[in-house]
Order: C-alpha cells, then sequence, then structure tokens
C-alpha cells in the first residue's frame, strides 16, 4: 500500500498519549447502523471482508468508505487512520488499509480460523497537520468491520503419509496417519507422526494427503491439497517449507544409520516440516510437582526392546512430564507429544501433563505412537502360598522414601510376589517377581513383571518399585 500520509507517524504517537481514542478491545455484537456520523461526513460499513479472496499482489483492502467532513482550512492536509480497541492503523481516503495490518490484527486477537468471520468494532478519525501541528477535527461513532483471517486449509482429521515407504501405492494407511494432539487445528496445528524406519531406504521420498481427499476405497481421490515440496524446490532436508497444492516434487529426507524411527513434524499453518531421526534410549523420566521437579531423583521407566515403549511405576501429584535423561538439557516428552492420554488427564501449566489424583501409578508410554496407559495402584499386596495367594497383605506407601512398606510379613520360603490390585483385578496384570530362570528365587535385587515367584524370607519388607535411585526395580527383606 503506498504510503500516503507522511505525517502518520507522529499523529499515531499524539494518538496514543491521548484518550481520544475509545476502548473497543473486546468487540461485541450489537446492533449499529449502517452508516456511522462522522462530523458532517459519514463512515460507512461495507460487506464481510474474506482475506482469503484477496488478489496475489493485492496489498490494501476495503474497510469502510468515508464521506469525508468539510475543512475549513486549506493549510491543513486531511489525514485518516482507523482504531481497533487501542491499536491504531493507517487508512486512506477511500477507506482502505493494508491487508498485511488487518491479518496481523486478527492473528493477534483472534486466531487464523478461516471458517469464523470475525466483528471488529472500529472508529475512523480525521486528522490534519500543516506539516508542524496535528488537530483531530472528527472521530466518527463506533461501526463494524466483518473479517475472515486468511489461513491454509487445514484437515481436521489429518494427513496420511504416501511415498517410497510402500514403493508408491498411493493409498491410505492408518499407521501413517499424522494428526495433532487434539483442539481446534488452527489453534493446535502442529501434527506430528513417528514413522519406523524401513528397511533398505536410503532417501525417504513422500507427500502428506488429506483425509478428505481419499475415497471410500482408500485410493487418493485428488492430489489438488496434497503437501509437496515446493515449486522448483528438489533438496534432501530434514526440514524445510511445503507447498498445500501440491505444486512440487517429492518431501526428502536422506535415511540415517541406527536410526528406529522418524519424527515427522507438520506445522500446518506455517508450512514448515521437520523431520528428526530417532533411536531411543532404554529409559525416560517422571519428573513433576509430586517430586520437587528434579529429574536427578525421578521415577525411571525401562524400554526393554528400544523401541519407545517404557513401562514403569511413578508417583504423580499434579503436573509432570517425561525427560530423556536425568537432566532438562538433552529433551523431553510433553503434553504436545501424545494424542492419548488416561481419561481425566489434561494439559497443565504450560506443556506439562496433569494427572488429577495423587498416587502411585503404572505407566505405559508409547512414545511412537503418542499415547499414555496408566493404572492408579490402589492397593499393593505381598502374596504367595502363606495366604493362598489371594490379594496378599496390603503395604503402605511411604512417600518420603519412595518405597511401599509392610511390618510383620509371614512370607514362607515357598514362594511368595508382589501383587497390585489384587482386591478388583482377578487377571494378576500388575505383579512383581525375581528376574531369575529358577524359582523360588532368591534375586529380589531384580524385579520384573511376571517374575518368579520369590523365597527369601523375613518379617519387614520393602519395595522400591520406581527405579529413581536404581535403573532396577528392587526389594528389602530383613
Amino acid at each position: 500500500m503506498k504510503k500516503l500520509f507522511y505525517t502518520l507517524g507522529a499523529l499515531l504517537l499524539m494518538a496514543s498519549c491521548t484518550d481520544d481514542y475509545k476502548d473497543w478491545a473486546s468487540p461485541q455484537v450489537v446492533n449499529q447502523p449502517t452508516v456511522a456520523s462522522f462530523g458532517n461526513g459519514s463512515v460507512a460499513s461495507v460487506s464481510a471482508i474474506d482475506l482469503n479472496t484477496i488478489a496475489e499482489g493485492q496489498d490494501s483492502v476495503q474497510v469502510c468508505t468515508i464521506t469525508a467532513p468539510a475543512v475549513s482550512n486549506s493549510a491543513y492536509s486531511p489525514v485518516y487512520v482507523i482504531s481497533f480497541g487501542d491499536k491504531v492503523f493507517e487508512l486512506d481516503q477511500q477507506g482502505r488499509m493494508a491487508v498485511a495490518d488487518l491479518q496481523q490484527y486478527l492473528s493477534d486477537n483472534y486466531g487464523r480460523n478461516p471458517n469464523i468471520t470475525r466483528t471488529l468494532m472500529a472508529t475512523v478519525q480525521m486528522w490534519s497537520s500543516n506539516g508542524t501541528t496535528s488537530i483531530k477535527l472528527a472521530e466518527s461513532d463506533p461501526f463494524e468491520v466483518n473479517a475472515v483471517a486468511q489461513a491454509p486449509y487445514i484437515d481436521p482429521n489429518g494427513y496420511y503419509i504416501v511415498g517410497n515407504i510402500d514403493e508408491w501405492k498411493c493409498v491410505k494407511v492408518d499407521e501413517w496417519h499424522l494428526v495433532n494432539n487434539g483442539g481446534d487445528v488452527y489453534e493446535n496445528p502442529i501434527f506430528n507422526y513417528m514413522l519406523p524406519a524401513v528397511e533398505g531406504i536410503e532417501t525417504y521420498e513422500i507427500k502428506f494427503i488429506p483425509a478428505a481427499d481419499f475415497k471410500e476405497d482408500g485410493n487418493i481421490n485428488t492430489w489438488d491439497r496434497a503437501l509437496s515440496a515446493p515449486k522448483d524446490v528438489d533438496e534432501v532436508a530434514y526440514s524445510g517449507m511445503f507447498s498445500y497444492d501440491n505444486s512440487g516434487g517429492n518431501i526428502k529426507f536422506e535415511a540415517e544409520e541406527g536410526a528406529l524411527y522418524y519424527d515427522i513434524t507438520l506445522d500446518l499453518l506455517n508450512g514448515t516440516y521437520n523431520v528428526a531421526p530417532v533411536s531411543f534410549e532404554s529409559f525416560i523420566y517422571v519428573p513433576g510437582n509430586g517430586q520437587g521437579w528434579a529429574p536427578d531423583k525421578a521415577a525411571g521407566l525401562y524400554s526393554a526392546n528400544n523401541d519407545g515403549i517404557y513401562t514403569g511405576y511413578a508417583y504423580i501429584d499434579g503436573d509432570f512430564k517425561f525427560t530423556k535423561h536425568r537432566n532438562w538439557n538433552d529433551g523431553e516428552y510433553n503434553w504436545e507429544n501424545f494424542t492419548t492420554v488416561p481419561a481425566g488427564w489434561t494439559q497443565g501449566g504450560g506443556t506439562n501433563i496433569n494427572c488429577p489424583e495423587a498416587g502411585v501409578f503404572y505407566l505405559t508410554v508409547d512414545v511412537p505412537n503418542l499415547t499414555i496407559e496408566a493404572t492408579k495402584i490402589e492397593y499393593m499386596g505381598v502374596t504367595g502360598e502363606y495366604c493362598g495367594w489371594n490379594e496378599g497383605a496390603e503395604m503402605t506407601w511411604n512417600v518420603d522414601d519412595c518405597c511401599y512398606e509392610l511390618s510383620n510379613a509371614a512370607v514362607t520360603a515357598n514362594g511368595w510376589k508382589f501383587r497390585a490390585n489384587g482386591l478388583t483385578d482377578s487377571t494378576w496384570a500388575i505383579n512383581l517377581g525375581g528376574n531369575d530362570s529358577v524359582e523360588p528365587s532368591n534375586n529380589i535385587g531384580d524385579l520384573v513383571g511376571g517374575g518368579k515367584n520369590l523365597g527369601v524370607v523375613g518379617s519387614t519388607i520393602k519395595l522400591y518399585p520406581l527405579r529413581n535411585t536404581s535403573d532396577k526395580i528392587y526389594c528389602t527383606v530383613e
């Protein structure tokens, strides 16, 4: 938009230091006249403005029409501005403002959902200047500007990967599905998928197809909205821009030796992608509100196959996260990394995950598939032959020492183990025994799910399930 008003900067500075502008920062839907009074002139509303229909290269848009008030002194040149709340923008004599300014205001205050028309309350001011002195001659009554922000199409049901990962069969594969982690896709436009490495591929070549663009039989109905490399861009890279209309070639990235997965992230609002080769560590950790946000002392979850599926016990009380190592510097998994969490769990402060009730939980964290499963340990028992292998004697949780305790235990050398939730779960889904090849086992320093019955005898038993001071789950028997 041509800069018509050379004194605008001074005028806007003056306006920001006065009370001349009414506060309409929270627009209200009210009945307004089609024409607002403006001194002895007028300001008229225009039809709703859809910034998605603006022609390429068009830099201004009509937001109102102005019938100028009379100016008594010809030495003063009229200058117009439009106010939305406390924000003031340049306006030409025909009632046009910069497309970029309107888009930025909508984005900053309402987001960029192109399916919602926003109603802005506006006023127009007419200033006059002779080069050294500026005065406000008139201010209109409030009037409505109805506008729709510009944004690309984002499929709320996600995108599917097609490419050389299956020799370009170009069909919808449920496992290759990118989704956001919930909510409006224009407020949360980050889509993610952990792609398993495909043996034999040296360079991955892929595109992303909106869910809406497949036929019922799973074949592609149209390529028109495929996410591709930008036009005339042919590069192999782990990050870059993409095209929304299949205007370019394939998105390409190199296979990395040893990678088990490729963490693919799309920013659907800003048109960028990122790919991170992933080789999972054996452990992740669970710092949070329940233990002072200290990764070095946090519970550890173990991935037996280094496949990104972690299991274990953690004491959780409110907000928490997962860290990749026992520090905050080497990366984390948080609310944004998961699409499925247990019922009642929500986003906490920032990117924290929030668990609404405190306690010890048995967790299964599936990083590649973006899921968390949790079972609260309502009852931890010591069971065995001595009690007919029932729910067992109930242990007490010691929150300070992070262990379950049982005094006056009656276990025998004929076999016993730890059983969770035995009062309500008859399947023995969560139980701990010795990591051993013999039974009864004396290996109380390494307990595993479904392990061997134990044969160590004593009256005081303490179970340390959190792996917060050891890589192993263990117990003591005295």
